[in-house]
């Protein structure tokens, strides 16, 4: 219903104004069409597919003349008042007829030539000329001999370039089916400066004609060729391109509409859009299998709206540079097209409401979602853009933190193979803002959320029977609290081999310095509700000898590492805002075998360092069976086993954090998961992991099932097992998060 919904917007009101506002305000029922009218869904003939060639000079000298293949008649409805035709060899004589000046009818046999002339264009809103035939003609010769004959000396200007009038030469041919195409003589379109309207259903349902006329126009207007070929049903030759860089409102608009034999669309170089340009330009052409290139950067409101509309043999979309988009801009711009495989690159970060609404709907054929960048939303940007997509398997990557209005309603419904998103909305309080936007996908899938996010569960949240998964990717750039532990219950923290600037403080009092004779052990005694903070001027380890921080008693365990590397002693303040590591086995074996701390509700822990060094985080949190959630890692740059045995034997750990590095470094990953029992998800965007060690044994002892996140365009093959991708998880290609 919702190609014949389209369909009928457009014939009615391209009947009312020859101006259309939308073809594509439904949203549902598509199917309907090719039920209610299965001719629709031939592809026309097998004729080679070639561009109109350049017209001869005496192409262009030769008025507008039909010859005719067989006996039959002329019906001319409305003509012009100073209308006139040459028959054969005969004189130039007047086609209206006083006593019945609405009709004029010439009988005609076959080989008979027959030319018109005019002074101009009497063509209105309301009423237009058109010229019919009963039996197969030949058109060709130049149609300005319809608006530029001189009565007085009976002389035309093939050389006239210019309209006039609006509605020019509006429906003129309209549904004769008998005009062809002559074999070596063209039709002319010569003018350059054109009116609006002027070339509206000229040719609407000339089924007969199989190549378009050169136009070469640079200088448009509004509606200019709208529906121009609208269902030439035969028609596969076009101009090679449409030179002008300006466009004007609905000047393309459906120019194309139902050309089911067409393959090969014509050149579009236009920089400057305008409302609804490209609207419906080539919806049904059915044999289409390459689109134009659309070089725009700026758009206008609804210019590609529903383009490409059922478009079924197109497989790759053009390049959409864009970044300046209009209102419904790209909506319906692909609907139907179910050979489409790959969808283009759209870079936009600021969006207008209905922009990308039902851009791929029903692209059955379609794998991969295009990346949205986009982080702040519009009222119903993305509403069914990705409906009914069956073969989608991965949604788009979503970052905006606040839904609009409609934004992702119905976005993914119908689509039956979907098994993981990404959404890290933490806001969708707006009005349908998820409505049936998982309608239809299947019972078991992944879905990866903001931890504190609360989301409903249902065709308008989380699909039932997915999978949960939290992850927190609003870590601030730098926390103002230092290391902190705060205790939940009375216990004692034991300090072994402490640096020797190492200080602490309880409950924000003064930052004192720990005694301790010959680096012994030192114990600080603690209470229910302490919090102790901890400082240091830089880190001390070595290969032998490291400082680590046990407990006796539950702790909650938050702040920024970096007060343990940036303490000034002469200030007595440390820089949260430091991200540069210098020393080996910076903190290495810190929290090694602590089983008291645990993940604080609300705050969090921080390592911010994106500078590493060599073994710097190795056994960090060794056999810390408390702890469920994994800081964040944002370093993209990798050293030698900076990341070894990190999380090694923590039973418990359930939401790992992103690996954001492509390229990995000697033994970086080396057990750094082994042992954690209940892990069951990781992402890691690594494109090149053939660094030795680099992985060694990383997943050892998972869980026997889960899913790896990998980045969408790697070309990396992974290894199944303890060195790779944990046997039986499930893999998928998503858009990373960085």
């Amino acid at each position: 219903m919702k190609n014949l919904l389209k369909v009928a917007v457009v014939v009615l009101l391209l009947t009312m104004a020859f101006v259309v506002n939308s073809c594509s305000s439904a949203l549902d029922e598509i199917e309907s069409l090719k039920n209610d009218n299965p001719e629709l869904v031939e592809t026309g003939n097998s004729i080679s597919s070639e561009s109109s060639r350049a017209v001869t000079s005496a192409e262009l000298n030769e008025p507008l003349t039909l010859e005719f293949a067989r006996d039959g008649k002329i019906t001319i409805t409305n003509p012009w008042s100073t209308l006139r035709y040459k028959k054969n060899d005969g004189n130039i004589i007047a086609a209206v007829d006083p006593n019945n000046p609405s009709v004029c009818t010439i009988k005609m046999s076959q080989g008979d030539k027959i030319c018109f002339y005019a002074v101009k264009s009497e063509n209105t809103y309301s009423k237009t000329m058109n010229i019919d035939s009963t039996s197969d003609c030949y058109l060709y010769g130049n149609i300005m001999s319809l608006v530029t004959f001189d009565t007085n000396t009976g002389n035309w200007d093939p050389n006239y370039k210019y309209l006039r009038e609006s509605y020019t030469f509006c429906e003129l041919f309209r549904e004769n089916k008998h005009i062809k195409n002559h074999s070596s003589k063209q039709i002319c379109l010569p003018a350059n400066n054109l009116k609006d309207n002027c070339y509206c259903r000229m040719f609407e349902s000339c089924t007969s004609l199989t190549t378009a006329p050169e136009l070469p126009a640079t200088s448009l207007a509004e509606a200019c060729y709208a529906a121009m070929f609208y269902y030439c049903e035969s028609l596969i030759n076009v101009p090679k391109k449409l030179p002008a860089t300006w466009l004007y409102k609905h000047c393309y608009m459906s120019m194309f509409f139902g050309c089911i034999a067409l393959t090969t669309a014509p050149e579009l170089p236009a920089q400057h859009l305008d409302t609804a340009c490209y609207e419906c330009m080539f919806y049904l052409c059915r044999s289409l299998t390459t689109a134009p290139k659309l070089p725009a950067t700026t758009l206008a409101s609804e210019c590609y709206d529903s383009m490409f509309g059922d478009c079924y043999s197109l497989t790759e979309a053009p390049e959409l540079p864009a970044k300046t988009l209009d209102w419904a801009c790209y909506r319906d711009m692909f609907i139907y097209c179910t050979s489409l495989k790959k969808a283009p690159v759209l870079p936009a970060t600021q969006l207008e409401e209905r922009c990308y609404a039902s851009m791929f709907f029903a692209c059955r054929s379609l794998t991969t979602a295009p990346k949205l960048p986009a982080t702040t939303l519009t009222d119903s940007c993305y509403r069914s853009m990705f409906e009914n997509c069956t073969s989608l398997t991965n949604a788009p990557y979503l970052p905006a933190d606040t839904l609009s209005k409609n934004c992702y309603e119905e976005m993914f419904k119908g689509c039956k193979n979907l098994n993981f998103i990404q959404c890290l909305a933490t806001d969708i309080s707006a009005s349908e803002c998820t409505k049936d936007w998982v309608y239809d996908v299947p019972v078991s899938g992944t879905f990866v959320k903001v931890t504190n996010a609360v989301w409903p569960t249902g065709n308008n949240g989380i699909p039932n029977g997915w999978t949960i998964k939290n992850i927190e990717t609003k870590v601030p750039e730098y926390d103002e609290d230092p290391l902190t532990l705060e205790f939940i219950e009375d216990g004692t923290i034991k300090i072994i081999n402490p640096w020797s600037t190492l200080m602490y403080s309880v409950n924000g009092e003064n930052v004192v310095y720990i005694s301790a004779i010959n680096n012994s052990p030192f114990t600080i005694t603690v209470k229910k509700g302490d919090k102790i903070c901890f400082y240091a001027e830089k880190s001390e380890n070595t290969y032998s000898k490291t400082m680590n921080i046990n407990s006796t008693s539950d702790c909650y365990l938050y702040g920024n590492i970096m007060s343990l590397v940036t303490f000034d002693i002469t200030s007595y303040t440390w820089n949260p805002k430091y991200k540069i590591l210098h020393n080996s086995y910076t903190f290495a074996y810190l929290f090694e075998h602590n089983n008291h701390i645990k993940n604080h509700h609300s705050k969090q822990l921080l390592l911010p360092a994106e500078t590493l060094t060599s073994y710097c985080y190795i056994g960090l949190f060794y056999a810390c069976t408390s702890l469920t959630k994994a800081p964040s890692l944002p370093a993209t740059t990798l050293n030698p086993f900076c990341y070894d045995s990190m999380f090694k034997g923590c039973s418990s750990l359930t939401n790992p954090p992103i690996l954001p590095a492509k390229t990995l470094s000697n033994g970086c990953y080396q057990y750094m998961f082994k042992g954690c029992k209940n892990l069951n998800y990781i992402e890691c965007l690594a494109t090149d992991i053939s660094a030795k060690d680099c992985t060694n044994s990383w997943v050892e002892g998972v869980s026997s099932s889960g899913t790896f996140i990998i980045s969408l365009n790697t070309l990396l093959k992974w290894q199944r097992g303890n060195n790779g991708i944990p046997n039986n998880w499930t893999v998928i290609r998503s858009w990373p998060i960085f």
